[in-house]
């Protein structure tokens, strides 16, 4: 995404939505990996209520980097999202 269009909400409304799917769907857990240095992304998904559970190593070939394991419990007793 280029950097005039980043900020504007589009990331947060996206997410919102998918996880409102998943919840009408009864899914109870969502897990994503997400680049090491994509702060923004990680923040994003913490504001959501996901939270880091490991790290794969050498996840990402191109180039070569970590990547963050997040879970978020969307069960009624876990659900703390942004949205």
């Amino acid at each position: 995404m280029s950097a005039e269009r980043r900020g504007r909400g589009a990331g947060e409304a996206l997410l919102a939505h998918a996880l409102d799917i998943l919840r009408e769907r009864d899914v109870s857990w969502v897990y994503l990996a997400v680049r090491a240095s994509n702060t923004r992304a990680a923040e994003l998904y913490r504001r959501f209520g996901f939270r880091e559970i490991g790290r794969h190593r050498s996840y990402y070939a191109e180039p070569p980097e970590d990547a963050l394991v997040l879970a978020m419990d969307l069960t009624p007793r876990g659900c703390s999202g942004a949205g």
